[in-house]
């Protein structure tokens, strides 16, 4: 399962990063960033269901705010429920179209 999250994750970066439009420009380089920090944050909480790898599982909210992967008002809105991986799923899924919208992505 793993190997699968990484794919996909690659694959989701790689598409995004060839279909950004005028890459030079603060407000593309901000919507980069922000799908990064998310798709980071996917990954980590990711492996941190699975229990394998004990830095992972020891990730408490706070932890990802001062790491940088995540705003305290990201953080919020994804810790308030239970499934926190889908919060960041939908989170990311609404970046992308909204990248679209916004002329950001081809």
């Amino acid at each position: 399962v793993g190997w699968k999250i990484c794919g996909r994750i690659c694959a989701i970066s790689l598409q995004a990063g060839g279909a950004l439009r005028h890459a030079e420009t603060h407000e593309t380089r901000i919507f980069a960033y922000r799908l990064y920090r998310l798709l980071n944050v996917f990954y980590a909480m990711s492996f941190k269901l699975k229990a394998t790898n004990r830095w992972f599982s020891q990730l408490v909210k706070q932890d990802y705010v001062e790491l940088g992967l995540l705003t305290q008002a990201e953080a919020d809105v994804i810790y308030k429920g239970q499934q926190k991986r889908n919060v960041v799923a939908s989170l990311i899924s609404a970046l992308l179209a909204s990248g679209c919208d916004e002329g950001l992505l081809n």
